[in-house]
């Protein structure tokens, strides 16, 4: 999907990182996230996603290239059925159901996952989930 939009996904972590959960599920979060930054990541950009240990967390961050939401539509991204305007959903095919599977996903992990706007442009989306002992 990133190749038909002239964009990569770079991903980076410092070792390899030990999880306890659904794999399924995870990934199923993570996918809808990382489709969603490369379905509004600009031509010809990157898209990253980070992961990190914090302590008793994990961190996951996904930072894409694109415009961005308007602030008043950050709280309500992982909404089921949410979209921020339709004609920019019509132009994607979204249905604002992707990013409400992730949030019941890492939710049913313990963890929280949030949105904001980066301060260079884009959306960053941050997923913090409990790391095992």
């Amino acid at each position: 999907e990133a190749k038909t939009r002239n964009c990569t996904v770079v991903f980076t972590a410092p070792q390899a990182v030990p999880f306890s959960g659904s794999r399924e599920l995870l990934a199923r979060a993570l996918e809808n996230v990382i489709r969603n930054a490369v379905s509004y990541t600009r031509d010809h950009s990157c898209v990253t996603v980070d992961l990190q240990r914090a302590g008793k967390s994990l961190m996951v961050r996904i930072a894409d290239q694109g415009p961005g939401v308007p602030d008043e539509s950050l709280g309500r991204l992982f909404e089921p059925f949410y979209r921020v305007a339709d004609a920019r959903d019509r132009q994607s095919g979204g249905t604002g159901i992707g990013l409400a599977i992730a949030d019941r996903a890492v939710r049913l992990h313990g963890g929280t996952i949030r949105a904001s706007n980066r301060e260079q442009g884009g959306l960053l989306v941050e997923i913090v989930l409990p790391a095992p002992a």
